[in-house]
């Protein structure tokens, strides 16, 4: 046991940075969310917080400047490179609500295809309006990306979700694709 284990002033501060950390991070994604400038992608930003909230159990906030996400996952790939992302999240962008598939899309075929009117890339989902989707089918895809990445270590980049199943983790592959991840993709998409 440290030192700080012991001391009870240590973990009341400890609680208090939690509190004001938490604080912090419900203001952030209040603000951001708050200005969104399209009233169709701030009504479906609201609907996400409390499907993906409920799906997770987490609280939500912000990864890059301009995604809400929800807990986190460990990635490693078979080159060596890793690092952490944000396990479920989602992006209410001009054109369309981004909603983030760290285990790629491909792995969701049958899904999307009740999913409602949509279009992909590699890791996304992109929705025009939640209006016109299936919420309970984009429920379902949201709640096994977000099992499948926080099982473990998560080594699968997001192209390989068509041909890999999305319960397994870990890859073997001795080369990293040249393909980014949906994480990697978030980081670098403009607002």
């Amino acid at each position: 046991m440290s030192d700080s284990d012991s001391d009870p002033k240590s973990h009341a501060q400890a609680s208090a940075d939690r509190d004001t950390d938490s604080a912090a991070a419900a203001a952030a994604v209040r603000a951001f969310i708050d200005a969104v400038p399209n009233p169709t992608r701030r009504r479906d930003a609201e609907t996400l917080l409390e499907l993906m909230s409920r799906i997770t159990g987490e609280k939500p906030r912000m990864w890059f400047r301009s995604i809400v996400g929800y807990g986190q996952y460990h990635y490693q790939y078979a080159s060596g490179r890793e690092g952490d992302a944000c396990a479920a999240g989602f992006s209410p962008r001009k054109a369309a609500t981004t909603i983030y598939l760290a285990n790629g899309v491909g792995a969701y075929t049958e899904q999307l295809e009740r999913l409602g009117s949509h279009t992909t890339g590699v890791g996304c989902l992109y929705l025009k309006d939640l209006a016109t989707v299936d919420l309970a089918a984009l429920e379902a895809i949201i709640a096994d990306s977000y099992r499948v990445v926080t099982s473990g270590t998560y080594g699968h980049r997001a192209h390989e979700s068509a041909t890999e199943p999305a319960h397994e983790s870990a890859t073997e592959s001795a080369n990293e694709p040249a393909h980014k991840s949906a994480h990697e993709s978030a980081r670098e998409s403009p607002a």
